[in-house]
């Protein structure tokens, strides 16, 4: 749907920002990175892949403490979070949503965020924990997979070249390291 959404066809209607429906664009991490590295000297920028902290995370949690010059105390804690979830309702993202988008409830908002602050008061982390509920995420088909391989291949290997790394499993050679 990349080309029709493009021309402002079948775009959801609460999509407030349709560029970022152009997945092709927005996840291509080797062409954003290709632009990262033309402006970030080498010496200030530290690129680890989700795939590191999976396989090594005290060693990736101590590159990226090295990198940034502070202690690496406590790499031995390492909470796994993010979780996948659903809400269990329909009315919690649609709430959620409107006092985000709609601009007095994002005033009212802002001005009632001190107090809530000052007395340990975080209603919409309070509902947002009460709403869901753990769940498997979700596996992608065959077919779907491949469709994104497909879709993705020239940029996971421009990846490749700027990383100097083998992402042989993220076309789908070999096996899957995440």
């Amino acid at each position: 749907m990349q080309e029709k959404r493009a021309s402002g066809v079948e775009v959801p209607e609460r999509c407030i920002a349709p560029t970022t429906l152009q997945y092709r664009y927005m996840c291509s991490l080797g062409h954003q990175l290709e632009r990262v590295f033309r402006i970030v000297p080498e010496a200030q920028r530290l690129v680890l892949l989700h795939d590191d902290l999976k396989l090594d995370p005290k060693g990736t949690i101590e590159k990226i403490t090295k990198f940034l010059g502070v202690s690496s105390n406590r790499t031995d804690v390492i909470l796994e979070s993010n979780q996948f979830g659903r809400y269990t309702n329909a009315f919690t993202p649609k709430l959620i949503r409107t006092v985000s988008l709609n601009p007095i409830l994002r005033r009212l908002r802002a001005k009632l965020k001190p107090f809530f602050k000052r007395h340990g008061i975080q209603p919409m982390f309070w509902l947002v924990q009460h709403s869901l509920e753990s769940t498997p995420k979700p596996v992608l088909s065959d077919s779907f997979r491949q469709e994104l391989i497909d879709a993705f291949i020239d940029d996971i290997r421009l990846l490749e070249r700027l990383l100097s790394l083998d992402l042989s499993h993220w076309r789908g050679l070999g096996t899957s390291k995440s």
